[in-house]
């Protein structure tokens, strides 16, 4: 339903923020990421060679359809990807330091301090036999936050109230707190020991529009009071226009583009994206349901070339023979496409074509 709200969503007041970031420290940088899984039918790529960075204070959306990798990324920064997964290879810099390469007792460390999850589902992620009070607490005695007894309760009231709860929620189980609760609660425990990167997976998932906006508030409130990077992962492409600065659309495991917010909306580059721009309900202009043609391909077997290129209404010659990679066409935009090539490669294709023509008709 959020997805129906205009992209004037992405307002003059995500265009004043990018301003502002321009100048703004790197607090992580992804570069060229891989994460698989090892099956008894061979390696799934979940994610497939990804870079990008996150700005200090700025808000990156990864949208994509289900299996193109966000969540996968996601659990690769936290270093969570259990077996029979595993990060295979790339760097992740965190106060330019490789994460990837740490142990795990530093890793544990790392988490809730510098780097923060609010998960997907508040439901499953909560303890359902204990109460908030005690699970807030757990995460701040594993980091040695250096509090106990009245200094750690008045700590976690505080963290409460700043995501808009009463005090007495602490005394509660999760049951009894309906889910916009739940979750709030999630971005209490998240924030708790004041990290410089939060990650954000689909955190207003299955919470009605009106909720889903509350939620959203809060996190950007609590953001603005950290300083701090928030990486956001979802599907809604209304909810990504109104709330971040920056977009990244993924497709099988690859980042087809990152661009500022408003550029994507008004003008998006990657086929792929046009299609889900397009497929945006309007309440201005009456027209056909838009879908993207044909099915996501299977992980096991990702196309050649291209891995869009079979569902691609634009595609030609060269995109099932090469891989293209995200490089920057215009100011601030990237997009991993061989139609922005220079001279692009359907140009080649095109002029060779025509050459060849020409020369049929000499007698």
């Amino acid at each position: 339903m959020s997805s129906m709200i205009a992209t004037a969503g992405a307002n003059s007041s995500t265009q004043t923020r990018a301003e502002s970031l321009a100048a703004a420290e790197i607090a992580l940088r992804v570069e060229d990421l891989h994460v698989h899984y090892e099956t008894g039918r061979g390696t799934v790529r979940a994610v497939d060679g990804v870079t990008f960075a996150l700005q200090a204070g700025e808000r990156l959306g990864l949208v994509g359809e289900s299996g193109s990798g966000k969540s996968t990324i996601a659990l690769a920064l936290l270093r969570l990807i259990k077996p029979p997964g595993k990060i295979a290879g790339g760097r992740v810099l965190l106060d330019d330091k490789d994460i990837t390469k740490i142990s795990e007792r530093e890793m544990r460390r790392v988490r809730m301090d510098r780097i923060a999850l609010i998960p997907q589902g508040a439901m499953n992620s909560l303890n359902p036999v204990a109460r908030i009070r005690q699970q807030m607490a757990d995460g701040m005695r594993a980091h040695d936050a250096g509090l106990s007894g009245g200094a750690l309760d008045r700590r976690i009231e505080e963290l409460l109230s700043s995501v808009g709860l009463r005090k007495d929620v602490a005394g509660k189980f999760p049951h009894e707190l309906s889910g916009g609760m739940k979750q709030r609660v999630c971005i209490a425990m998240a924030i708790s020991l004041r990290p410089t990167v939060i990650i954000a997976d689909e955190p207003t998932s299955a919470l009605d529009v009106v909720v889903q906006r509350q939620i959203m508030q809060t996190l950007a409130d609590v953001q603005q009071d950290l300083g701090a990077a928030v990486l956001l992962i979802g599907h809604d492409m209304g909810l990504m226009a109104q709330f971040v600065d920056r977009l990244g659309v993924m497709y099988g495991g690859k980042l087809m583009e990152v661009s500022p917010t408003r550029p994507v909306f008004a003008k998006p580059l990657h086929p792929y994206t046009q299609l889900l721009i397009a497929s945006l309900p309007s309440f201005e202009h009456l027209t056909d349901f838009v879908k993207t043609p044909g099915t996501p391909h299977s992980p096991l077997a990702p196309p050649p070339g291209c891995v869009f290129h079979p569902r691609c209404p634009q595609a030609f010659g060269d995109c099932p023979k090469i891989v293209p990679t995200l490089r920057e066409v215009e100011p601030g935009r990237q997009v991993a496409c061989l139609l922005y090539d220079k001279p692009t490669a359907r140009d080649v294709h095109a002029s060779t074509a025509a050459a060849g023509e020409e020369t049929n008709r000499v007698p």
